[in-house]
């Protein structure tokens, strides 16, 4: 099916929002993680491919990029910038019970990042997220009942408590 976006207005402080334009994405994308990153470029990315669109002063976006993702890069379970132009990728891992964050870009081959430990659980995470904070991941984890998290450097997941809600989308970040 076809996804609609819509970019608003909001005045400052606490406003009145006001719907500035509309559109839609190409008919086989369904997206899975949509990324604005430092260049006001935004980033739909679906399961096999992503489109890139630039954010127009109007309030518009107007599509520049539409493409298949790599190959290794399918499915991928969430996503952020790294920098303007450079996507990472939240992807199930090559070993069993691992998840892995790899970058790519229009001009570079994918790259592989970090390996997460092995997940505590034999059921594997439902929900995930990731964010980039002074270099270094947090992946944050849900298999329905438990959350828990890894960050680059420690061996093993620490559990964050009971509930399958995960999102770290408003965390603040530095370092890229």
């Amino acid at each position: 099916g076809v996804s609609m976006w819509s970019t608003l207005r909001a005045e400052a402080p606490f406003g009145r929002v006001s719907p500035l334009k509309t559109g839609s994405s190409s008919p086989s994308m369904a997206p899975l993680a949509v990324v604005v990153d430092d260049s006001a470029a935004v980033y739909f990315v679906g399961a096999s491919h992503f489109e890139a669109f630039k954010m127009l002063s109007d309030g518009s976006l107007s599509l520049i990029l539409n493409e298949s993702l790599p190959a290794g890069l399918h499915d991928p379970m969430a996503a952020r910038s790294c920098r303007p132009g450079v996507l990472a990728l939240l992807l199930p891992g090559s070993r069993i019970g691992t998840l892995e964050i790899k970058q790519f870009g229009t001009s570079m081959a994918p790259q592989t990042l970090w390996v997460t430990p092995q997940f505590p659980s034999d059921k594997p995470p439902a929900k995930v997220d990731f964010v980039r904070v002074d270099g270094r991941f947090l992946v944050v984890a849900s298999n329905g009942t438990h959350a828990h998290a890894a960050f680059t450097g420690v061996s093993s997941w620490k559990l964050l408590g009971v509930g399958a809600h995960v999102s770290l989308g408003l965390v603040a970040t530095s370092g890229g």
